[in-house]
């Protein structure tokens, strides 16, 4: 067998997130069958992140292992002539044995795009975030730290599974970065790892603050309790993307 690694990027609008599930169109089921096809037998992969249903993805990284070797521009153009318009393989490469695309990760970054207009550009309704209210970025720019260094998030994880936890809630993330763009402003997150849902669950308690119904105090005083009952606003599915996964570290990738 040969051990492959490819880089994709897709547009998730259609599909129940990366993961397949029994009855429903999956990122990871959809690439599956394409490479089941050409090989002529089952091909499973695995990704570096399980993007939710509606998230998008630049740079997602997924393993395969495939029966013989052929040339990587053959297989790239073959699984994207059977890939539907809304996804495409961007890089495919042979990997070494002990890669994996989850656990030889060093970090990953996600950005979360907002459109703070009255109106919001037909075009980007699936991928941006409509927010038409007031909010002042200064102020969100101030919380921004809140969020910086190694700590404990489970106040801003969903966990899913038994017992209704995860292996580990210590991340750290390195840095948020805010910019301004013409129909609102986008942040872009780059830890080490991010636990379930956590980046969307930070991005809506920004936007809070934004809006002045939190104060720093209250911010920190959520983070330190570790308990994700709260009801801060959860940050919508389709403004997500997994822009990169990194496989090297680096303190200055935003």
């Amino acid at each position: 067998m040969f051990k492959i690694r490819f880089t994709i990027t897709y547009d998730g609008t259609a599909y129940f997130g990366w993961q397949k599930q029994p009855h429903q169109i999956s990122i990871q089921e959809t690439i599956e069958n394409a490479l089941s096809k050409i090989f002529n037998q089952k091909i499973s992969i695995c990704g570096a992140g399980r993007t939710d249903r509606g998230v998008h993805a630049k740079g997602q990284v997924a393993m395969a292992s495939i029966p013989y070797e052929v040339t990587t521009t053959s297989l790239q153009k073959s699984l994207n002539s059977l890939l539907a318009s809304d996804i495409r393989i961007l890089d495919l490469e042979y990997a070494d044995d002990d890669f994996h695309p989850r656990y030889s990760a060093k970090g990953k970054i996600y950005s979360y795009s907002i459109c703070t207009k009255s109106l919001q550009d037909p075009f980007t309704r699936f991928t941006t975030y409509h927010h038409p209210y007031p909010l002042d970025i200064n102020l969100i720019k101030q919380a921004i730290p809140v969020f910086i260094g190694t700590k404990d998030f489970t106040s801003f994880a969903n966990y899913v599974g038994k017992n209704n936890t995860a292996p580990s809630s210590i991340k750290t993330i390195y840095e948020i970065d805010l910019k301004k763009t013409d129909s609102g402003f986008i942040l872009t997150f780059h830890g080490d790892g991010f636990l379930y849902k956590m980046v969307r669950n930070i991005a809506g308690a920004l936007i809070s603050f934004g809006e002045r119904r939190l104060t720093i105090n209250e911010l920190k005083a959520i983070l330190q309790k570790k308990d994700n009952k709260h009801k801060l606003l959860q940050a919508p599915a389709h403004g997500l993307c997994l822009e990169l996964v990194l496989y090297e570290r680096s303190l200055s990738l935003i």
